[in-house]
This record gives C-alpha cells, structure tokens and sequence, in this order.
C-alpha cells in the first residue's frame, strides 16, 4: 500500500507569511484559531465565539477565552490564546462590512457572534443574529485551497502544526528550566 496523502506543517512565521496574502479578516481569524487550539466538533467552538468570552489578565498579561463545542456539549473554560488572537478578534468582531475578491462591498447582519454572516438576499432577515454554520468555515478553506494554489491544503495541517508548536514551545521552557537549576 502507499499512502498518497502529503501532510504540510506551518510555523506561526508560515502562518503570518499566509495572512498577508490574505483580504479576508475573518479567513485569518479561522486559521489562527485552529493553530491555536480553537476548532470543535464541525468547528462549533470557532462558530461560537464571542468578544464577551474573551479576557485578558493585566496581572500576567495572557489572554483567555472560553470555548463552547455545541456539537459535542463540551464547554472549555480559560483556553489561553496568543496576543495576537485576542487583537484579531476584537478586529473581526468590529468590522461592519468586508469587500469580496472582487471588490464588492457587503455588509455584515448584526450578531453577538464574532465571525458574522454577510446581509445577502431575501433570507437575510431571517438569518440576522444567528451564527455562521460549518459549510461557512469549509467554503473559506476550499477558497483558501484555490487561492494559495495548494491542493494539499487542509485545516487538520493548520491544527497538527499547532499542536507542534506549542509541543516545542513547552520542550523549550522545559529545557530553559532545566539549565536554570543546574
């Protein structure tokens, strides 16, 4: 058997070489939540974000959020996020209105949620106030896919490379631990 499935991992320096490509504000929120930890069952716990779940502690200077996985009926209370994080999702929950790959202006439904839908058609009334769904954040990365021209593109590479890095990251303070008792 051979397996023909590639597998491509990011840095966070990968990752920001990415977003600067990127015209879509809630495309780099999405990839920075998934580097971080931040997915769920069909990516609930992305789907229910809200800026009122999220602090800061001023005493320690790290940031929090607490994460709701409505698919699975798991909540997470205190994830810590990056800076970073927190900064792009005061900036996502913001904004009014995005322009779409070809200039055009839509405005975005009123939501407590912070990835909003965008006001489209006469179901629009109909959807204001509700969260995006899973076929959103999989329409963004199959968009992702087509942009970047990657065809090995997947979310699940963002996820795993998270994963190695805050993996690396502990070794590291482990080590640096180490050789301050010694």
């Amino acid at each position: 058997y051979v397996s023909k499935t590639l597998s491509n991992f990011y840095t966070q320096d990968d990752l920001i070489e990415i977003y600067d490509d990127l015209n879509n504000p809630q495309d780099i929120l999405i990839l920075q939540c998934v580097f971080e930890g931040i997915r769920g069952k069909s990516n609930s716990e992305i789907i229910n974000l809200k800026m009122e779940n999220a602090y800061s502690n001023e005493e320690t200077g790290k940031y929090y959020v607490n994460l709701y996985d409505t698919e699975k009926g798991d909540e997470r209370l205190d994830h810590e996020i990056s800076k970073y994080l927190y900064e792009l999702m005061e900036y996502v929950n913001g904004l009014t209105e995005i322009e779409d790959g070809r200039g055009v202006k839509m405005e975005f439904l009123e939501s407590k949620y912070i990835l909003k839908r965008t006001f489209r058609g006469k179901q629009a009334d109909k959807t204001e106030g509700m969260p995006i769904n899973n076929s959103f954040i999989m329409n963004r990365m199959f968009s992702l896919k087509t942009l970047l021209e990657d065809n090995n593109f997947r979310i699940k590479d963002i996820e795993k490379s998270g994963v190695m890095h805050y993996l690396n990251e502990l070794l590291e303070n482990e080590e640096t631990a180490a050789t301050t008792i010694s």
